[in-house]
């Protein structure tokens, strides 16, 4: 199990490494907080307070939690919610996630945070229906950018040589997976995880596990690759030495959902790339978040049809 001491340990390091890889920002770093189960509801009711946060209730089994307002921000890591098995790259993930929200928040040049409200906007808005779309959108956004964070600062870790991080590490040789079933299996376990808890609710749809599974799906290095396995026609099935042809195996699992929600996913999938491609592919617009919105609420209104 994870100790006080070895974090704050590891956190030096894993701060600088986030710091080089992304645009430097014009405000401070937050600070980092850790507790126990004893410590923890005071410190972080002290921390809401110092921040200015507005949130009430309290995550049931989040292990972090980036937690501000208008005074400012920090990053609250629950010592005793930590996975028992959390090692310095599952650790560091978490992390990165975490400072994903704040560089994601930060580096916002339209004020998008405002549709976070929890409180929904009055219904003699002219725009009510577009501003909540843009609320669905960013509560999605706003997950699915900070997992993407987090996998690009990964990838850039994992992928850099440590004594020249602008450098290829000779360790990293993907072109020399052996892409057996039991190798990229894995990655179809995880996203068919995601989809199924983003459709487990009876008449909704879970934002936070879609906006994970297509940030797996687009920005997790291993998923890429895998993806890109399966398009080149590498992928092997189980007991074959013989790859299956490209276009044998559609990757994403998108086609094993019902088939009413497979034009809004596609249509998402195909919104996210093209935001992945620009150069901030953290920063997006109100009318990205609006369409994001409007395609949770069409997966809402086709939930209700099945």
């Amino acid at each position: 199990m994870l100790t006080q001491k070895t974090i704050k340990g590891w956190l030096p390091g894993v701060n600088a490494v986030f710091r080089y890889h992304l645009p430097l920002l014009p405000v401070q770093y937050p600070d980092v907080h850790l507790a126990t189960a004893k410590t923890f509801p005071q410190l972080r009711k002290q921390i809401i307070k110092d921040t200015g946060c507005r949130l009430k209730g309290i995550p049931d089994d989040s292990c972090m939690e980036y937690i501000h307002g208008r005074l400012g921000g920090a990053i609250l890591i629950r010592m005793n919610q930590l996975p028992p098995k959390t090692d310095f790259d599952a650790f560091i993930h978490f992390y990165w996630h975490e400072l994903g929200h704040f560089y994601s928040i930060n580096a916002d040049k339209n004020n998008l945070e405002r549709f976070n409200d929890l409180d929904s906007p009055p219904e003699e808005e002219a725009d009510y229906d577009n501003v909540l779309y843009k609320q669905r959108g960013y509560w999605f956004w706003s997950e699915f950018i900070a997992e993407a964070i987090s996998n690009y600062i990964s990838y850039k870790f994992r992928s850099s040589d440590p004594d020249n991080p602008s450098s290829t590490s000779p360790n990293y040789r993907p072109d020399e997976i052996n892409w057996k079933a039991e190798i990229w299996g894995c990655m179809v376990d995880r996203l068919m995880n995601f989809l199924d808890y983003a459709f487990v609710w009876c008449y909704g749809v879970d934002e936070y596990s879609l906006a994970m599974y297509f940030a797996t799906l687009l920005t997790d290095d291993f998923c890429k690759l895998y993806v890109n396995a399966a398009r080149e026609g590498k992928l092997k099935m189980y007991g074959k030495a013989t790859p299956e042809k490209p276009g044998t195996i559609e990757p994403t699992c998108i086609s094993d959902r019902p088939k009413v929600f497979q034009p809004f996913l596609w249509k998402m999938k195909e919104l996210l790339e093209g935001q992945l491609k620009k150069k901030e592919f953290w920063i997006t617009d109100e009318a990205t978040l609006e369409k994001l919105g409007r395609f949770i609420y069409e997966l809402v209104k086709a939930k209700k049809k099945l």
